[in-house]
């Protein structure tokens, strides 16, 4: 090749799983990344599920199936509703279902073993108990010995209001997240993040990378619903904004304080996602259509109570990621392509609460 790769960062979830770093170490060039045996922390279910139950890393009562007959028998037996049914691999942040009863349980068992949804990620299934409690993501740097968190953050994934409809890559995300406290910091240091490296390191397959923590807070006390191997979406948009520095991609974790946020920047950051008639997961907007009355939105949750009555601007590019972020004091900013639309904003209240988008222009 005519240009020389010094340095890579591997980001998806499928060259990481599928061994693009250890690709790169082959040929000698160093990457920002987990390795292919390391990255089964998020490409497998069934692989992060064991990891936890050997290591007493605490996380949601669970039973491994590979026949959907098996597992629809099991869930009868439990009879304990909701309950959570996921696929064991990749299936783009949409593998996992919250059966409100028996009925849809069966349903996600037979799409997902069956029918082969997500393929050959179905396969095998997770069916876990359903727990309650504030969601929590945590990103965070590692080398394989340290682990140094970021800002945390909350993302919203069901599709519609009220937190109904089905789960989805995410709707719209703040950081940081008001109900992660400093003591509840501590207790996931010590009895989730440290573990979780230390459970690699014994596996033989140390993590080093960006290792993300999605966590939910329980009565009884934080617990992991899921890892993934990179930085995710759309958490990232609202966590890199706050990161105190350009250059940690690059600094040896282990340089980086441990126990203490890698990021120290004050601030709040937003991002929300957006979609038309047809819904989340269609490609709905498209060139010359006009934004219309974008709702009220609030920093520690969807609120649609609030209409703002204007044009908010025309769209000139269309591409498939339509995601707002805002960090701070700073403008909202939405990317289209090469043009991009800004939403100015005022009547900000006191306690942070709402966000009213006043008007746009184009860049």
């Amino acid at each position: 090749a005519a240009e020389k790769m010094d340095y890579v960062v591997v980001t998806p979830d499928d060259p990481l799983c599928l061994g693009l770093v250890d690709l790169l170490a082959a040929r000698g060039i160093p990457a920002f990344g987990p390795d292919r045996a390391a990255a089964r922390i998020e490409g497998s279910k069934v692989f992060a599920k064991n990891l936890m139950e050997k290591y007493g890393i605490p996380t949601a009562k669970y039973r491994t199936f590979d026949s959907a007959s098996e597992a629809v028998a099991y869930i009868e037996t439990q009879n304990a509703f909701p309950t959570v049914v996921k696929a064991d691999g990749l299936a783009l942040g949409k593998g996992v279902v919250i059966a409100r009863d028996l009925a849809e349980a069966k349903d996600a068992v037979r799409s997902i073993m069956e029918d082969k949804l997500f393929g050959a990620s179905g396969n095998r299934i997770v069916v876990e108990e359903f727990l309650t409690g504030p969601e929590v993501s945590v990103l965070s740097f590692c080398d394989g010995e340290t682990v140094a968190p970021m800002i945390s953050s909350m993302d919203h994934k069901r599709a519609f209001d009220g937190d109904e409809g089905p789960n989805t890559g995410g709707m719209g995300t703040v950081a940081p997240n008001a109900c992660y406290t400093p003591e509840i910091a501590a207790e996931c240091m010590e009895r989730i993040f440290k573990p979780t490296l230390a459970a690699m390191r014994a596996e033989g397959c140390p993590f080093s990378g960006c290792l993300y923590f999605g966590l939910m807070l329980t009565p009884d006390g934080p617990k992991v619903i899921e890892y993934n191997c990179r930085f995710g979406d759309p958490e990232t948009q609202v966590v890199l904004p706050l990161l105190d520095g350009d250059a940690l991609l690059l600094e040896p974790v282990g340089k980086l304080l441990e126990g203490e946020d890698a990021v120290h920047q004050a601030g709040v950051s937003l991002g929300l996602r957006f979609f038309g008639n047809a819904g989340p997961d269609e490609d709905s907007f498209y060139a010359g259509m006009l934004l219309l009355d974008l709702l009220a939105v609030g920093l520690h949750g969807r609120h649609h109570g609030g209409q703002v009555g204007q044009h908010l601007g025309v769209i000139f590019l269309y591409q498939r990621i339509h995601r707002m972020a805002a960090g701070g004091d700073d403008d909202l900013l939405l990317a289209l392509g090469d043009d991009a639309l800004i939403f100015r904003f005022d009547n900000r209240s006191a306690d942070g609460g709402l966000l009213y988008p006043c008007k746009a222009q184009l860049l």
